[in-house]
């Protein structure tokens, strides 16, 4: 049995949305000072986190997208 391509890149789309939230809320908690980053670097975390998290399925998804569709 052939596996779905779309559903690898489902899982994949849905890793890209979960690592940016994690790299988010990690950068949140630095900016708290409970990190071992310091709290600017947090700054930066936080905001590249929220980007990937927003825009990564959305190009992913675009790139993949068929042809026909």
């Amino acid at each position: 049995m052939s596996q779905d391509p779309a559903m690898a890149r489902f899982f994949i789309i849905q890793a890209v949305r979960a690592a940016g939230v994690a790299a988010a809320v990690y950068g949140m908690v630095a900016l708290a000072g409970k990190a071992q980053i310091p709290p600017p670097a947090g700054l930066v975390l936080t905001l590249i986190g929220m980007i990937v998290a927003y825009l990564g399925p959305i190009t992913l998804a675009k790139r993949w997208k068929s042809p026909d569709a």
